[in-house]
């Protein structure tokens, strides 16, 4: 029989504490995510009831295909330059070790992005509401600017200009 787990990280004095627990499916909508944690991993096992000298025993699996998702905002290594610096423990680590860059955690404790993978299973906290429970993407909102006419009246000249036209778009 397949079972399902989920393992939630909390910040710990050198590493991280974990919680884990049995959940009845793999479904991140159905996860209540308490407010301190920020991470976690999913995974299933193959779990087999039997005896052994007459008593029961319970074997499991190791972790077949975990994903772990952090709650919080990528750092790419250029911002990490820009914010703490190069000489920074934190781009020294992200650096030596060919990592993507760092996700900084709604504690604020900071964990490895180590490629695009790891990348797109980061939620922005903005997406868990206040029962802990991840709601659904926002469309990102169209901005409309107005259109910046000294831009485009320099646009428009170097067109002209290089298009072999005069300014007054007569041509030359």
């Amino acid at each position: 029989m397949i079972k399902y787990y989920v393992t939630f990280y909390f910040p710990g004095a050198f590493f991280a504490e974990t919680d884990e627990s049995e959940i009845a499916s793999l479904d991140i909508r159905k996860l209540k995510i308490p407010k301190t944690a920020y991470g976690f991993t999913l995974s299933s096992r193959e779990v087999v009831k039997g005896q052994r000298f007459g008593k029961p025993i319970t074997l499991s699996s190791e972790d077949l295909d975990p994903v772990t998702y952090m709650i919080g905002t990528f750092y790419s290594k250029e911002r990490i330059e820009k914010e703490f610096g190069r000489n920074s423990k934190l781009f020294a680590n992200v650096e030596d070790n060919g990592w993507l860059g760092a996700c900084k955690t709604r504690m604020g404790n900071f964990t490895s992005v180590k490629n695009e993978a790891v990348k797109e299973c980061i939620i922005d906290p903005s997406r868990i509401n206040e029962q802990g429970f991840i709601e659904a993407e926002k469309p990102k909102e169209e901005t409309s600017k107005e259109p910046n006419l000294e831009d485009a009246d320099k646009a428009e000249k170097f067109v002209a200009k290089t298009c072999g036209k005069k300014d007054d778009g007569k041509a030359k």
